[in-house]
This record gives structure tokens, sequence and C-alpha cells, in this order.
């Protein structure tokens, strides 16, 4: 959860610069990426826990931790797809692929359980 806020915090800052470089800080294709993100697509690691503390088997918390790293990818997914910036699209792929790891580790895991 800790890496999910740092992806956001370096996310909104770069859709932010990429605004002020570019000029386009009223363009709606950015601003629709940055309220997305502030409508807490992501939990909060407070909602986590509770989440977490509400689940009866390990399978089921894994399954819960694999869903939200989906989620995650498939945001990250679409703002990839939304922002022309190369530099931004290079930063998104590589978050991309740590969920991806992120969400291999959980199926892996949940065999295993």
């Amino acid at each position: 959860s800790q890496q999910e806020e740092e992806h956001y915090k370096y996310f909104k800052e770069r859709l932010d610069a990429l605004a002020r470089e570019t000029g386009k800080e009223k363009n709606e294709k950015y601003d629709n990426l940055i309220n997305l993100m502030e409508l807490k697509i992501f939990p909060s690691y407070q909602d986590i826990i509770k989440l977490a503390e509400s689940v009866d088997s390990e399978k089921d918390l894994l399954a819960m931790a694999i869903d939200i790293e989906s989620k995650s990818i498939s945001f990250y997914a679409v703002c990839r797809e939304n922002i022309d910036s190369p530099d931004i699209k290079k930063e998104l792929e590589h978050i991309i692929e740590e969920e991806n790891h992120h969400k291999e580790l959980l199926q892996e895991a949940s065999k295993q359980s």
C-alpha cells in the first residue's frame, strides 16, 4: 500500500508538471486522469487492514489482494493509453510491470495455500 501511495504521488506530480510544461492545464484528458486518482481508486492502508480483518481465510485474503493488484494494473494501463508523454508512458509501463510481479507472487502463494 505504501508503494501504491508513492506511485500515486509520483504520477500526480508528473501529470501536473506535464500540464504546466505544455500549457495544457485545462486539458480534459489530464484532468480526468487526476480526478480518477483523487477518487481513491486504491484503498488506503487503513481500509486494507479493515478488509483483511473481515476475511475468514488466507485464501480469501490472497484473492482480495490479487483483485486489488488487478485493479491497479487496469488503472495504470488506462492511464498509459491516455497519456501522450513518452516519459510518463515509460514510467507507467514500469509500474505495471511491478504490479504484475506482485500479482504473480500473490497468485503463486494462493496456489500453495
